[in-house]
């Protein structure tokens, strides 16, 4: 029995020493980030990278409005941005752009491998390029410590009853 009680108490000090890992050179939480694409075909990469958590993706157009994209994560296409509002004004400001109707899509992607790809659908008339930006910004885990203490208290309440009863 003591034998489980330490595997439990080892298993428990792991998950709670995993919360938060941090990842070098990240563009998550980072902002947002400009990317450059081509004609309608043109296929990128926005970010290829492992996350601890669930991450919130927010891919707009910007500059001058009419681009539209494929957004794809490992391979999986999760959806193309929205139809754009053909009135709205250049701007170089990616909340100013989905607020005026840019094209635009958020997803949530699961914590783990996310490669992170596009492929340009369709362009503003008379372009042959542009710019667009995108953000990927943690979601909050729920608190999982409190849960993980609860347990572990009840767990060593039952081992010391069964050990009185065992006496």
């Amino acid at each position: 029995m003591k034998n489980l009680f330490q595997k439990l108490l080892l298993i428990l000090i792991a998950v709670i020493s995993t919360q938060g890992e941090c990842y070098a050179n990240s563009v998550v939480d980072a902002g947002w980030q400009a990317f450059n694409f081509g004609s309608i075909g043109t296929t990128g990469t926005l970010f290829n990278e492992t996350t601890a958590n669930n991450v919130n993706l927010t891919i707009t157009d910007a500059f001058v409005v009419g681009d539209q994209f494929a957004i794809f994560d490992n391979g999986v296409l999760l959806g193309n941005t929205s139809n754009p509002n053909m009135s709205a004004s250049w701007t170089s400001d990616p909340t100013a752009a989905i607020a005026t109707g840019f094209s635009n899509i958020s997803f949530n992607l699961l914590s783990g491998i996310n490669d992170v790809t596009y492929q340009v659908i369709a362009s503003a008339p008379g372009t042959t390029s542009g710019g667009a930006f995108f953000n990927a910004i943690t979601v909050s885990a729920v608190p999982v410590p409190a849960a993980i203490w609860m347990f572990a208290s009840g767990l060593v309440g039952l081992v010391a009853f069964r050990k009185k009863s065992q006496v």
